[in-house]
């Protein structure tokens, strides 16, 4: 089960990262299931840490893009708790 919802919040991730760009962003597919409205929302209602690492996580290619601000512990301790956060204001009942 937690495979499954890491999966959808890395697609919902990559339609967020897309929608930035625009080679890659189709206007009637977000607009039409209101996409980015809802991640802009599960984002804005997140705790300020775990919206700037949720954000970094998967807008960032570096992969050591967290070492400035945190510990490798100390990011993954956040990083757990940034995408169990946004996952339960994304989808409550999932």
């Amino acid at each position: 089960m937690e495979f499954i919802r890491l999966q959808t919040l890395h697609c919902l991730m990559i339609i967020h990262r897309c929608a930035d760009d625009p080679e890659h962003s189709d206007q009637n597919l977000l607009d039409s299931y209101s996409w980015m409205q809802e991640l802009n929302r599960t984002l804005e209602m997140m705790d300020p840490t775990s919206r700037f690492l949720m954000q970094n996580l998967f807008r960032n290619e570096k992969t050591d893009w967290y070492k400035p601000y945190w510990s490798k512990t100390t990011y993954y301790r956040l990083k757990k708790k940034a995408v169990q956060e946004f996952l339960n204001c994304f989808m409550p009942a999932f």
